[in-house]
């Protein structure tokens, strides 16, 4: 149980996380691309080591394939946003930069679906 509870810990951080990226594209504030470059450098970091690389704990079955699927489409989608990234910052055209925006947005959107639908998983097998 104290097992899940730290998943769950672990997982609402990530959500922190994300949404410390989201919200600039969603906002459209002025940052920086090296501001943006290091919002998404914690997130990759965050999830490599503690999601990815995270001990292998008991988990009832239905949990951790959902977990695995999961984390699998949030890798996907973090190397897609990567990309994006990349060329967000190199677009001169400002049509293109704000498609590039949108498409970042949208995949963070979809992170963090994933991101409230494993929490919510985690929250109903604790209790």
């Amino acid at each position: 149980m104290a097992e899940l509870m730290e998943i769950t810990l672990i997982w609402q951080h990530f959500q922190e996380l994300v949404l410390t990226l989201q919200q600039p594209f969603s906002e459209e504030l002025a940052l920086t691309p090296l501001q943006i470059t290091q919002f998404y450098g914690a997130i990759d970091t965050y999830f490599q080591h503690q999601i990815m690389a995270a001990p292998e704990c008991p988990l009832p079955p239905a949990i951790a394939g959902k977990m695995r699927s999961y984390t699998t489409e949030i890798h996907r989608l973090l190397k897609l946003i990567q990309r994006d990234l990349i060329f967000w910052q190199s677009a001169s055209q400002p049509a293109t930069k704000a498609q590039r925006q949108t498409d970042i947005w949208s995949k963070l959107n979809l992170v963090m679906q994933f991101v409230r639908s494993m929490i919510e998983e985690l929250r109903n097998a604790s209790s």
